[in-house]
């Protein structure tokens, strides 16, 4: 081959030159480094808008629990509601329901359907059973007066007992009548309340804000009161959360207001029977600082939220 021919043969096969391969590196570094802050963004947007759902979520658990316990409530009763805190209420929350079998001659046990029936459903329902100590309101017709129902507080635990079967009774047949529940209950039973009068069932709860010793954080809690029971007041269970700490002047986590009729602040225990909706403010912040363009947040990039719940009390005078 001659020196031409060699030299040709080179020139076809050089590599890239040296500034060629820095131009390269330096633009796929720009394109590369665009991409990469493109990923970093989209992912801070995310998890920014995966807190905020989070605490929304939150929110919203607390102000859809409350309304549906409250609801129920009856003011006037004496001892339904036992404690009026701003970051505390205490009151007594419907646990079931049920209708009057059988009562005794001394009127001071009763028999309820069992939980499952073959053909009727629903004449027994609860979230949990009761227990010795529990209260339960039993409607009375009171003769010619207004109907009312009438508190009893449940003497011993529930025991087996018999329900009668159809058509004079609940029960459609002999397994099923011997399953009913046996209650006693005191006072007795007045003279004027009939078999087949509907029953409430009803135990004492407090819903508080409290701080977990578990992570610090604040959290809307759940406790129930059993008389018979040791400790009586069960452990305290988080049901939603984690909101903003405690700060007086119901600027904290949570906050309740109670009104009257005329919508006049009600804070003193003895003027519960006068409580005729409660009002509840939640407040959140997002654990972490938000990233995200276009939310309203606090200088130290923390997403707050609040919501605001007004409870109408249904069983008013």
């Amino acid at each position: 081959m001659s020196p031409i021919t060699r030299s040709a043969a080179c020139s076809a096969r050089r590599g890239f030159t040296l500034i060629e391969i820095m131009v390269s590196l330096t633009l796929l570094g720009i394109v590369a480094g665009a991409l990469l802050t493109t990923v970093i963004s989209q992912q801070r947007f995310y998890l920014s808008a995966a807190e905020i759902i989070e605490m929304r979520d939150n929110l919203r658990q607390a102000g859809d629990l409350l309304p549906m316990e409250l609801r129920g409530v009856a003011p006037a009763v004496p001892g339904e509601i036992t404690a009026m805190l701003d970051t505390a209420l205490e009151f007594r929350a419907p646990t079931g329901a049920s209708v009057v079998c059988t009562v005794s001659l001394a009127r001071t046990t009763i028999t309820i359907p069992p939980l499952a029936l073959a053909v009727r459903s629903g004449l027994t329902t609860w979230m949990s059973p009761p227990v010795q100590g529990d209260s339960l309101f039993i409607l009375d017709p009171n003769g010619a007066l207004a109907d009312v129902y009438r508190g009893h507080a449940i003497t011993s635990n529930p025991s087996v007992g018999s329900c009668p079967q159809a058509p004079v009774g609940f029960t459609n047949s002999v397994a099923e009548a011997n399953a009913g529940v046996q209650l006693s209950i005191f006072p007795p039973l007045s003279a004027t309340t009939p078999v087949g009068v509907p029953i409430r069932f009803v135990r004492r709860v407090r819903y508080s804000l409290y701080r977990s010793a578990a992570d610090m954080q604040w959290y809307l809690g759940y406790r129930d009161f059993v008389g018979t029971r040791a400790p009586q007041w069960s452990s305290i269970q988080p049901v939603s959360g984690p909101f903003l700490p405690y700060a007086a002047g119901g600027l904290g986590g949570l906050n309740f207001t109670y009104r009257d009729s005329l919508g006049t602040a009600i804070t003193a225990l003895i003027d519960a029977n006068r409580v005729r909706r409660v009002e509840m403010m939640v407040r959140a912040q997002s654990r972490t600082a938000v990233r995200t363009s276009g939310l309203s947040k606090k200088i130290t990039g923390y997403y707050r939220d609040s919501v605001n719940v007004t409870i109408a009390l249904r069983n008013r005078p």
